[in-house]
């Protein structure tokens, strides 16, 4: 039977953790305020493509969160609109 050793760090593993739980972090505030400003401009009633060009993203990424959001209008809560989004 052959044995695998590695060395283990622990400082070395606790930067990289806290380094990947800043780097979601970013990504995860990114994607609210994304969120959120598409349904600032689904409360205008502007079009999946009006919405895509204004924010600059394309067109298929703004769509997969306006369906989700139109399930809850008119209030647009954020946080649930996050939820579903997974």
């Amino acid at each position: 039977m052959h044995t695998l050793l590695t060395e283990y760090d622990e400082e070395e593993a606790m930067e990289y953790f806290k380094q990947r739980a800043y780097e979601d972090g970013i990504v995860k505030g990114e994607l609210q305020l994304l969120v959120s400003n598409i349904c600032k401009k689904m409360i205008k009633n502007k079009s999946i493509e009006q919405i895509a060009d204004e924010l600059e993203e394309d067109v298929s990424k703004i769509r997969k969160i306006y369906d989700i959001a139109k399930e809850f209008a008119p209030d647009y809560n954020v946080e649930k609109i996050m939820a579903k989004l997974g």
